[in-house]
Parts: C-alpha cells; sequence; structure tokens
C-alpha cells in the first residue's frame, strides 16, 4: 500500500506572497527562513515537476494553497497539467485577483474554490 492510497489529497504550499494581510490567516510562513526559499516559492518547472511526481505517485486530488496562489503566474499551468494528469483540482483563495481573464487560462481545469 503507497502513501496516495492512504492519503488520497494533498495541499501543495506553492507561494508564499500574499496581497493582504488578514489577521485570521496561519499561513505567515515566518518558520521558513530565506535561504530555503529565496523568492518565496519554486520556480515553474520545479513546481510542476510536484504536480508530475504526486499524480505518478498515485494522488487524486491536489489542493493549491499558500499565500495568494493567484498571485502566482504559472498557477494556471499547474492547474491544467493537474488536470491533464486526472488530479481533482482546488484552489483556497482570497478571490481578489480571480477576473474573467484568469478563469480564461484555467478552462475547465478547476475544480473547486474557496473562498476566504
Amino acid at each position: 500500500m503507497n502513501a496516495a492510497t492512504q492519503i488520497p489529497s494533498v495541499n501543495f504550499h506553492l507561494w508564499k506572497p500574499c496581497n493582504m494581510k488578514c489577521r485570521f490567516c496561519f499561513a505567515t510562513f515566518q518558520d521558513i527562513g530565506q535561504e530555503v526559499l529565496p523568492k518565496g516559492h519554486l520556480p515553474r518547472e520545479g513546481c510542476l515537476a510536484v504536480v508530475d511526481a504526486l499524480a505518478g505517485a498515485g494522488f487524486g486530488k491536489i489542493n493549491f494553497a499558500g499565500g495568494e496562489r493567484t498571485l502566482c503566474p504559472w498557477l494556471p499551468d499547474l492547474i491544467r497539467r493537474a488536470k491533464e494528469m486526472s488530479l481533482t483540482t482546488s484552489i483556497v483563495t482570497n478571490g481578489s485577483r480571480i477576473t474573467t481573464e484568469w478563469l480564461g487560462r484555467v478552462g475547465n481545469s478547476l475544480d473547486w474554490a474557496a473562498v476566504r
């Protein structure tokens, strides 16, 4: 039995920056030093490799979380890749950057969006 059969869903905290300072938010990333992620995130190709690895390991769902992920310019690419790999996709967002244009870039690849 592999990890994916025991843990079907993964939260991928892909992005540190946020455009708000909500007092209730727990995603402060204070424990991540600049030497770990100097820019607060993995580069695009590294993120795509994570999505590929999770799908290859047999996980069924990926939730993109951490900071305000819609600030990540390649989030639509990650969502589309995850959907191409047959993963259920979701994001947690403050909703401030969800536009018709952004939704057009995501297409039908996003299954769930939680707005906080």
